[in-house]
């Protein structure tokens, strides 16, 4: 019979250690399997198999050690440094309580870098002192904040209203160049539309937005003008004179519907009043002003007429006898006199006085 002792050993090199949620991969030494394993006398090494069933005691023989990371900085904000869209950052960095260990930054931004407007994360691992990984890693988030607000520049401006009176202005109209030390910025206005009541010089208010909700504001002189003169339309009259001779008219004579976009301030005639010298047609100018000074003008044809007939002063009737051995009589009486609203008025007469 033969008998055959052989003998296997197991050698375990690595287990797992977990450890306050922390994981590590370590390798341990010095693990054997002390149980002999037999073999059948029928062995027969080329058809029989080895059933292992070993009976086995895990002895340790050396120390493991658990690390950590002693510091990790907290998650914090920051504001972005004046003028800037940035900030430079600085924190205390992280520690390992591994001799000769250290922590090494596996991100792009660290200690002493320029970190942009937001959330940036900040991750370092912890290495040995054979600069080998031990698989840990502390991280913690930076957020630099744009709490700056944009600068609001204005400039004053003129505008003037349409044909209908009105007026739009745009916040580009006022600004001068607002801006922001990280984005583009909203131009609002507290007025946008003007009319005839805003005639004159307001107040505006530009207001400046960045896209962080950052707000200023600055004011600008805003001139409302209307330079549209009025629009003047005229008729031609007939005018009588009256029995001294004259005759006048007014504005609203000659004037046919005359507008403005505003308002008309007044309206005047170069001519108003006429007299004999004016009988026929005369040309007449009528102005139009409006609240702003703008005016306008048109002519008419006045027409004078002198409908009033002239009068005269007659005798009264005379009797006379017949002039002695005569068969008629030498008459005598004052000459008529004839008056008129216009002069040259002409008496004529069948006799005269003295006439027999």
């Amino acid at each position: 019979m033969i008998k055959k002792n052989t003998f296997y050993a197991l050698v375990i090199t690595t287990f797992i250690i977990s450890f306050n949620g922390l994981s590590k991969s370590i390798g341990i030494s010095n693990y054997a399997l002390d149980k002999n394993v037999y073999l059948s006398q029928n062995y027969n090494p080329l058809e029989d198999y080895v059933s292992l069933r070993p009976e086995y005691n895990l002895e340790k023989t050396n120390t493991t050690e658990f690390r950590n990371i002693t510091f990790c900085p907290t998650n914090f904000s920051q504001n972005v440094d004046t003028g800037t869209c940035g900030a430079v950052v600085n924190f205390t960095l992280p520690t390992t309580d591994i001799t000769g260990g250290s922590m090494v930054l596996i991100t792009a931004l660290g200690n002493g870098d320029t970190f942009p407007v937001g959330l940036t994360t900040v991750t370092y691992e912890e290495y040995d002192a054979g600069n080998v990984a031990t698989g840990l890693t502390c991280s913690f988030d930076v957020t630099v904040v744009d709490n700056e607000a944009p600068t609001a520049i204005c400039q004053d401006t003129t505008i003037y209203l349409d044909a209908a009176g009105n007026a739009t202005l745009t916040a580009a109209d006022i600004d001068n160049g607002s801006s922001d030390n990280c984005s583009a910025v909203t131009l609002t206005t507290s007025q946008t539309t003007f009319n005839c009541s805003d005639l004159g010089t307001l107040n505006v208010t530009l207001y400046v937005e960045d896209a962080y909700g950052n707000t200023s504001s600055c004011v600008a002189n805003v001139t409302i003008e209307d330079s549209i003169p009025p629009t003047v339309a005229c008729q031609d009259i007939t005018v009588q004179l009256d029995a001294s001779g004259n005759a006048s008219i007014t504005t609203g004579d000659i004037d046919f519907g005359s507008v403005d976009n505003c308002a008309i301030a007044y309206m005047s005639l170069d001519q108003t009043t006429f007299n004999c010298a004016n009988v026929g047609n005369n040309t007449v100018t009528l102005s139009v002003t409006d609240i702003m000074g703008n005016t306008s003008s048109c002519t008419a044809t006045v027409t004078v007429e002198d409908n009033i007939a002239p009068t005269i002063a007659c005798p009264t009737d005379i009797i006379l006898s017949n002039d002695a051995g005569q068969c008629d009589a030498v008459v005598t009486w004052t000459a008529p006199t004839g008056a008129d609203n216009c002069a040259g008025a002409v008496v004529t007469s069948s006799h005269n006085p003295g006439d027999t």
